[in-house]
């Protein structure tokens, strides 16, 4: 665990106080306003405006900039030399759970923030909610996160958000560093995210033709795809869960093949 904080701290600090972090939060955030110019609908309230762009096809665009600020880390860090002298000093489980907490959370913190600053320029001019507000009555009878909505606790309800769909996101950034393990091309790896959601949901849906499987429903909390708010959340979060610790595996073992070669 001491090599994981010592790792984890650098991470942190490469991750957070760099120049890709703030495009990748500048970049979720454009997705946002350009998912508002597209649907070109009458913008009554805030949270008319989110749920719409949330169901547009350039909030998709967001699981890209989520992966910029450091899903390339460790291709980074080969290429550089630094890999190797890195894990010398330490071991491979704890420099490879250290990465791999470091680009979740990265992910995760860019949407939360994007998303924030969506929401805090439309609240300039628009007000949360508007009198019979049917995106409103809908999302807080069979939506996720009702008890945020209904008590009007709405920037909680921003970030809750936020955070699960973050979740997704962060598996989809781990799944771009898996293949930057494989390949040099940056453009194809920062593709990955987006074009990785599409070919798992076709796969998952063509085997299991449950919503309950669907990608989309389990981290978007429009859907309360349990029709329990806390089971909907937590369900998100465990498939999260199981996900980064396979992702984690799986990285793990190709930096091990990578070490045992280069020795």
């Amino acid at each position: 665990m001491k090599n994981f904080f010592k790792y984890a701290r650098v991470d942190f600090y490469r991750a957070i106080c760099s120049r890709r972090f703030i495009i990748g939060v500048v970049g979720v955030f454009l997705c946002m306003c350009l998912g508002m110019c597209v649907d070109g609908g009458y913008n009554i309230s805030v949270l008319y405006v989110f749920d719409a762009v949330t169901y547009g096809i350039p909030f998709l665009l967001v699981t890209i900039f989520s992966a910029f600020p450091y899903a390339i880390s460790i291709q980074d860090d080969e290429k550089n030399g630094y890999m190797y002298l890195l894990i010398s000093r330490g071991n491979i489980i704890s420099y490879t759970f250290s990465k791999c907490c470091v680009i979740s959370i990265s992910s995760i913190l860019t949407i939360v923030l994007g998303v924030l600053c969506f929401v805090v320029m439309c609240k300039m001019g628009l007000p949360w909610i508007a009198d019979n507000d049917t995106t409103f009555e809908i999302l807080s009878q069979y939506g996720g996160l009702r008890f945020f909505l209904i008590n009007q606790k709405f920037i909680l309800y921003y970030i809750l958000y936020a955070l699960q769909y973050g979740i997704l996101t962060a598996l989809l950034s781990m799944l771009s560093t898996l293949i930057s393990l494989f390949v040099s091309d940056q453009f194809l790896i920062f593709t990955i995210p987006i074009i990785s959601f599409y070919i798992v949901s076709f796969f998952v849906n063509q085997i299991f033709r449950n919503n309950t499987a669907d990608l989309y429903n389990i981290f978007n909390a429009s859907v309360n795809i349990w029709n329990d708010d806390m089971k909907s959340y937590f369900y998100a979060i465990s498939i999260g869960a199981v996900g980064f610790a396979i992702l984690t595996i799986l990285i793990s073992s190709r930096i091990l093949r990578k070490v045992k070669k280069n020795d």
